[in-house]
This record gives structure tokens, sequence and C-alpha cells, in this order.
């Protein structure tokens, strides 16, 4: 008994492929939108110390609502944790940790109207360019620019998320493309 479907469909007619096609483009752009950047670690240590320094900076700013000053310069930051020759003072405002940055070297304190809390980022120096740049209260936020390995990553995502869309959209097409192309290969 000679007839259609079966293996000779799946040789030559090709139709199982759509299905399959078109779950693997699903799977492609399910797994592409939600697969992160991959952020270098000095990118998130870059981002966590400016997280620390915005902390610090609500902590000095609670200190001087009940001390009615900031901290001078020899009491420094620790003022937040120990308590100071200050009246009012109802702390401790930060934990003893969080006086030191994400590279493990504690924060510079410089007395002001508001001070000034500084990390020297990467390479521990004033000064620096990029990753190596001193994050500081006053300039929050200012991260440094993509690496290229980073744009690459998202430029090889893109593509893939791309593919994955077109092998969506041929699935969806393909059985229609045989009366589109007006031509089958038939084996019954």
């Amino acid at each position: 008994m000679h007839g259609c479907g079966g293996l000779s469909v799946l040789l030559y007619g090709m139709r199982p492929a759509a299905p399959f096609v078109a779950i693997l483009s699903a799977v492609i752009i399910f797994v592409v939108t939600f697969i992160p950047a991959p952020n270098d670690v000095r990118r998130r240590r870059q981002a966590s110390a400016n997280l620390e320094i915005e902390n610090l900076m609500a902590a000095l700013e609670q200190y001087r609502r009940d001390c009615g000053r900031y901290p001078t310069a020899e009491e420094g930051l620790r003022a937040l944790v120990d308590r100071p020759e200050a009246r009012g003072w109802q702390g401790p405002y930060v934990k003893a940790a969080s006086l030191w940055d994400t590279w493990k070297r504690p924060f510079v304190y410089r007395p002001g109207e508001p001070p000034e809390v500084v990390s020297y980022g990467v390479d521990g120096k004033p000064g620096g360019q990029s990753f190596d740049a001193d994050i500081t209260s006053r300039r929050l936020w200012r991260l440094a620019a993509p690496t290229p390995s980073e744009v690459m990553f998202r430029v090889v995502l893109t593509g893939v998320w791309l593919a994955g869309w077109v092998g969506l959209t041929w699935a969806g097409l393909y059985p229609y493309w045989g009366k589109l192309r007006r031509w089958k290969t038939r084996v019954c």
C-alpha cells in the first residue's frame, strides 16, 4: 500500500519542519530576551559603589539632622558607626562594613557643605578614566562607557534574536509556501 504521509512526507515534503522551526525559534526568542548582558565585574562594582555612596550620603544627612552638623575631618565616616563627641547622636547610622567600597578600600571623606564621599575606583588612585575613574557623591551614576566585548555581545544577541523572529515568521508562512510558489513535489 502506497500512500501520502509518514516517512515520505518527512523526507520529501518537509512539512514536519515548520512546527520544529516554530518551536526552536520561539525558544531562541525567549532565551535571548531574558539573557542579561554580561556585565563586566568592574561595571557591577562601579554600580555597587554608587549605591554605597548614596547610602552613606543619606546616613550623613540623618547625622546632620540629629547632631546639627556633619562629621568633622577628624571624625570622618567613622562617626556614622561609633559615637563621636556630638550631641544628639542616635546612631549607628550604617554598619561598619559600609565604610569600605566594593574594592575593600575605605571610602574617602571630605568635609564641607555638603560633604563629599569618594571611592577611587578599580585602581585605587585619584583620577583615572573609564573604570579607574573616581566615584564621588558629587558625580554619582556616571558609569564607564560599554566595553568592546559588551558592545559585541549586544550585536550578536540582536542578530540571534532577529534570526529567531525570521525562523518564527518562516514557520508561520511555511504551510502557504507551496501555494505562493505554485509548485510542489509529491511523492504519493
